[in-house]
């Protein structure tokens, strides 16, 4: 029983989910940026209990149209391994193919995070050979065509 839900309560889910899947990185100030600008956000639910999440951030190209930045996944342990976080990304995969202006999407995975990688690399996500900093951060990007 697993469904994606969007709705006028997602943002106060998607701080307590987050809370709970990675609390290190839960701050008031971290949500009001997130929360405040041009997004897509979804909640996974199994039998109604929300369990993971994921947002996306829609970013404008050079040429006019648009990508989607997926900028955070996350899944609770104990519903991890049962391919919530994979439906999670074909559901924003399907909403790009969906929207015209949307040419592909990205992800940024920080180095030693082999689960993330593994999992863009299962849903077709390519390994990008661009710089591997984002910021203070190190790791490699990930794209995909949603043409």
């Amino acid at each position: 029983m697993f469904g994606v839900y969007e709705g006028q309560y997602i943002d106060y889910t998607l701080k307590e989910l987050n809370a709970a899947i990675s609390p290190e990185s839960n701050s008031n100030e971290l949500f009001r940026d997130v929360l405040n600008t041009s997004n897509v956000a979804r909640i996974a639910l199994f039998k109604g209990v929300p369990v993971g999440f994921i947002f996306a951030e829609k970013k404008l190209n050079n040429n006019g149209s648009y990508h989607l930045s997926i900028v955070t996944i996350g899944v609770k342990a104990d519903k991890q391994k049962y391919g919530i976080a994979g439906e999670l990304i074909k559901h924003i995969d399907n909403l790009a193919q969906e929207t015209e202006d949307i040419k592909f999407m990205t992800a940024f995975v920080q180095n030693k995070n082999d689960v993330a990688t593994r999992l863009f690399e299962r849903c077709d996500f390519e390994r990008c050979s661009c710089p591997n900093h984002f910021g203070t951060y190190t790791g490699c990007f990930f794209f995909k065509s949603s043409q």
